[in-house]
């Protein structure tokens, strides 16, 4: 069965720093067929965004703000994974 016509698969793997996480959960999407999140990916980029924004992290309501207004771009593929900022 395609990835298409299969029911959603959601898999969290949680770890400290430097356990593994990202290559594990990568190499099981890659023999699942299944798509890869990288969250920790995504919070450092929106941290990176923020900050050239001068937006400050404390700053707990302009945070949710950004969030909305982050033109960020993810690719789901385990072997390409990717996050893109404002086209970057």
């Amino acid at each position: 069965m395609n990835a298409a016509k299969r029911p959603a698969l959601v898999i969290a793997v949680d770890g400290p720093s430097g356990a593994g996480k990202s290559s594990t959960s990568r190499e099981v999407a890659t023999r699942l067929d299944c798509c890869y999140l990288d969250s920790g990916s995504m919070y450092r980029a929106l941290t990176v965004w923020c900050s050239d924004h001068g937006i400050p992290a404390d700053d707990e309501e302009a945070v949710i703000t950004a969030t909305s207004q982050l033109p960020m771009e993810i690719t789901t593929s385990p072997k390409q994974f990717a996050i893109r900022l404002d086209g970057v």
